[in-house]
């Protein structure tokens, strides 16, 4: 079955940022980072991770979280917020964005486990006419703070910090320009995370518009074999987003996705 999950969002898509809110949003919070994996000439995609205990009945819970690149964040197994490519995109030489999610109804009384996917985005990953890397900066990181308000009136805040750890999330690479590369054999255990010292050199600022987000669902309106091993699914209209297919494999199957703007009687396209 092929099916096709589309957002659509404007090319120009802008941060509006509320000054005066920023650092202190994330307490004691640390700056997580990793030593590349590189994948012939990309870099792949850490995982970051932290089991705590919720003690007590909650009141109210929220995470604040940014990322030197783009992240994706879940708690007990359920995905934080409905935002693509967060934090998105700006000018981050003058200022980072962050967001602050309530997390009241992800949490539980006893072991709790969040992981957080980090990947190239507009910071560090291929972008513009002639694709530079590094536009922004060369070290990834992960920022992030859980605050957690009991009915008590007690407090305890899970700060990123040398206490995570991070893994190899089987995402070989995931840039704007060229896809993403899934290996399932390249997963790794966990190992210690390492500090990144930014705090004095960055601006954060609380994003206040909405980020990119789902927009509706696209279902293939033909569907034919071009070749042995290889069928064309034409979805009936040019759009943005990605493509959600289910597939048996078998072990060192590779399979490749790509996409044309329009058919062409050489079933190609551009």
């Amino acid at each position: 079955m092929f099916r096709l999950n589309w957002f659509a969002f404007c090319l120009l898509h802008c941060t509006v940022m509320v000054k005066g809110q920023s650092n202190g949003n994330f307490g004691t919070a640390k700056w997580l980072t990793f030593e590349d994996l590189l994948q012939g000439d990309h870099r792949a995609c850490p995982l970051f991770s932290k089991t705590f205990v919720v003690r007590k009945t909650i009141k109210k819970a929220s995470i604040t979280v940014t990322a030197l690149g783009v992240y994706e964040a879940k708690i007990n197994g359920l995905r934080i917020g409905r935002e693509y490519f967060s934090p998105g995109f700006t000018n981050y030489n003058r200022a980072l964005p962050f967001r602050s999610y309530d997390i009241s109804d992800e949490l539980h009384v006893g072991t709790n486990h969040i992981e957080v996917l980090v990947g190239e985005g507009w910071y560090r990953g291929m972008y513009r006419g002639d694709k530079p890397r590094d536009n922004f900066g060369d070290q990834p990181g992960l920022m992030a703070n859980i605050v957690l308000i009991y009915k008590d009136g007690s407090r305890q805040v899970v700060p990123t910090d040398e206490s995570w750890q991070m893994r190899w999330s089987g995402i070989g690479y995931s840039e704007l320009y060229n896809g993403e590369f899934f290996d399932s054999t390249m997963k790794s255990g966990k190992t210690a995370v390492k500090i990144l010292n930014r705090s004095s050199s960055l601006n954060l600022e609380r994003d206040a518009v909405p980020g990119i987000g789902r927009h509706e669902v696209f279902y293939p309106v033909l569907k034919r074999e071009a070749q042995a091993s290889q069928l064309i699914v034409d979805f009936g209209q040019n759009i943005a987003g990605w493509v959600e297919l289910d597939v048996i494999v078998e072990i060192l199957m590779n399979v490749t996705t790509t996409f044309r703007r329009k058919l062409t009687t050489h079933s190609g396209g551009n």
